[in-house]
């Protein structure tokens, strides 16, 4: 089916045009979400440092204040 699609539409320059106008769209927003995927990843590691930061901390002061 395919294959008939491709021959039907290359037939056909406007056909071919927004086909690939489409395919082109399509990509661009895939690769989009993998970014936005990628930098929320890096946002919540981050996120997670920094709570590790502040726990450390945390009980870096009572175990000094322990002592």
């Amino acid at each position: 089916m395919a294959g008939m699609l491709l021959q039907t539409i290359s037939k056909d320059e406007f056909e071919r045009a927004r086909f690939l106008s489409r395919r082109k769209y399509i990509n661009d927003m895939e690769s989009d979400l993998i970014g936005a995927k990628e930098e929320g990843r890096e946002e919540g590691r981050e996120e997670g440092r920094e709570e590790g930061r502040e726990e450390g901390e945390v009980k870096k002061a009572i175990e000094v204040a322990r002592k």
